[in-house]
């Protein structure tokens, strides 16, 4: 969410040109000031767009005075989120000077609101005895966990953790376009989440597709999200578009190869929406929260104007507090 302020500043380059550029040229020079203006602005273009609920994969914190900045953000802006704490990530993402921090904050946190996890390095960015220390340190408090895995070139995190017997139901794989057959296997039997953002994978060149089609197939909560806005769009009905048009041609190819035309799409509107509600809900442990109107729910409402020629030319949302009936 810290990106908020650096829109569409970077989406020409891979991965870890990125990571240079935005990171580490952009992103160290943030004061504690720069860090609540990106996350507030970020936050308030998310809720323009119709987006009531975030995952804010925050790795641009250095000191508690920015991760206090970073919450306040979120918390004026009145958006709901789950703040995965990532530290700095131009010191890579380095947790041992963090502890504390994350302690104090998730000991005050609203877990209906504003609730934490940790985004970790994970085994494609980090050495196995770090990512030892920094899930240990998430299942000693309890928190969820969320990482960077199955992007190309960074194969076999899911089988490491597997090795290092970490998989775990409380583990969310941004990305995963590059899973193997046998971590897609491994994910499901552990109960693990996936989140996919299907602009930055393909534009990026993170995977050949957006992972939805293969975690619906196994019956993994799935997510969609819109990853860096420094890269792309904060538009999520976008960013569904985009990943309903790649699934079908995933599954098109095939009678497409044998110079057929498809008797049936794979996918469906309703299927894509459920992953936007509630889907995004299960990821991020809000579901018993939000995501579905139902009685126990808060009232996270947006409204779609669909008089205009585009078919929305507005969204507006509002949230009421839980009621009995």
């Amino acid at each position: 969410m810290w990106l908020g302020s650096l829109s569409a500043s970077s989406s020409d380059v891979p991965l870890f040109a990125y990571a240079q550029q935005v990171d580490e040229g952009l992103g160290d020079p943030f004061t504690t000031e720069d860090v609540y203006a990106g996350v507030l602005w970020g936050a308030v273009q998310a809720i323009n767009a119709g987006v009531t609920t975030v995952a804010d994969w925050a790795h641009n914190l250095g000191s508690f005075d920015d991760l206090d900045a970073n919450v306040r953000a979120l918390d004026d802006s009145g958006i709901r989120a789950r703040l995965f704490f990532g530290g700095k990530a131009s010191s890579s993402g380095d947790f041992s000077r963090y502890p504390d921090h994350v302690r104090e904050f998730h000991a005050s946190a609203r877990p209906e609101r504003i609730a934490m996890g940790l985004a970790l390095r994970g085994p494609s960015m980090a050495p196995a005895a770090d990512t030892e220390r920094e899930f240990a340190l998430a299942r000693e408090l309890g928190l969820p966990i969320s990482i960077h895995a199955g992007m190309a070139g960074l194969p076999g995190a899911v089988d490491q953790l597997h090795d290092q017997r970490l998989l775990g139901d409380d583990v969310n794989y941004v990305h995963a376009g590059e899973f193997s057959t046998r971590e897609w296997e491994l994910v499901a039997e552990s109960g693990g989440t996936v989140s996919a953002t299907p602009t930055v994978d393909l534009t990026m060149g993170l995977g050949v597709h957006p992972t939805i089609g293969p975690a619906l197939a196994r019956r993994i909560p799935v997510g969609v999200g819109a990853d860096t806005i420094a890269y792309g769009p904060t538009d999520l009905f976008g960013e569904l578009r985009l990943a309903l048009a790649a699934e079908r041609a995933r599954t098109n190819a095939a009678p497409i190869a044998r110079g057929d035309m498809p008797a049936e799409l794979s996918h469906t509107h309703h299927e894509l929406l459920d992953i936007a509600t509630k889907g995004g809900a299960r990821v991020l442990g809000f579901q018993d929260v939000a995501g579905e109107l139902a009685v126990g729910r808060h009232a996270d409402l947006i409204t779609v104007d669909l008089t205009a020629p585009t078919g929305w030319s507005s969204i507006r949302w509002r949230s009421a507090p839980r009621t009995s009936g």
